[in-house]
């Protein structure tokens, strides 16, 4: 009996090792230290938050040389990376086309390189286009962005792409089929969950549809300190996530970004 008490502990040790560790990502629009090759700060700030995701805006001439420096440098330190881009013109009437352009720059740099960009992320946020500053993005807008966004999925799975897509916390309030039907042409949503007072509510109705569609999600924290909106402190931070895990145990944890995060 004391035989096989110890091999559960032994295998229970294995389980507790291999678990997957909780997604930890760092958003940065900042292409200067990747042309520059000074990667110091990145290192401390994945080292210091424990970042094993970036999502990271690359260059057109950068995807089209197809350097593969910095994605080995991010291989060594286990961090998967993605590329980040979008306008909000992409999710109007046949914005779909520049999606589909983007896609494909990632596609020909992953097939000139080793270490491949796991995915493409999409933060186009249709509503701030200048088409709505005198009215509000309606339904209507609504299904046109869920059309470009479907309309685009299909290349990035036959490329073995993630994709990722930013959201508000209040899409659901416009109509929840539309947001449901929107993650189902996506890999993760990352959701810009900026009212915090309410954080665990705002993405109650997103996880439960991330769940049924087996999908996945984060919650995105702007780092601004100094802002009324948005959390104060590093500790206010990691209390409202911890929080958020022991809600919703499978989400990810997201920072916007590189250049608002010093570390000493």
């Amino acid at each position: 009996m004391k035989k096989y008490f110890i091999i559960f502990l032994i295998l229970l040790s294995i389980f507790l090792l291999i678990k997957k560790k909780d997604d930890i990502i760092l958003y940065s629009w900042d292409m200067d230290y990747i042309n520059q090759g000074d990667y110091d700060n990145l290192y401390k700030i994945i080292d210091k938050l424990n970042i094993n995701i970036l999502y990271q805006d690359f260059s057109s001439e950068y995807l089209h040389n197809a350097d593969n420096t910095f994605l080995e440098q991010m291989k060594i330190n286990k961090v998967d990376v993605y590329h980040l881009a979008g306008d909000s013109i992409w999710g109007l009437k046949d914005g779909y086309k520049y999606i589909i352009e983007e896609i494909n720059k990632v596609v020909f740099y992953n097939n000139n390189v080793n270490n491949k960009i796991r995915g493409i992320v999409l933060d186009i946020e249709p509503y701030t286009s200048e088409k709505f500053n005198n009215s509000d993005f309606s339904l209507d807008d609504f299904q046109i962005y869920v059309e470009q966004i479907e309309k685009s999925y299909l290349l990035a799975k036959e490329n073995n792409l993630k994709v990722v897509l930013v959201i508000p916390y209040w899409f659901d309030l416009i109509d929840k089929g539309l947001l449901e039907q929107l993650v189902d042409y996506v890999d993760e949503i990352s959701v810009m969950n900026y009212n915090i007072d309410n954080t665990i509510k705002n993405i109650s109705f997103e996880n439960d549809i991330i769940k049924k569609h087996n999908k996945k999600i984060n919650t995105i924290y702007e780092i601004n300190f100094d802002e009324n909106n948005y959390f104060s402190s590093w500790n206010e931070i990691k209390r409202d996530y911890k929080n958020l895990k022991n809600k919703y145990n499978k989400i990810g944890i997201a920072y916007h970004h590189y250049n608002s995060i010093e570390i000493d």
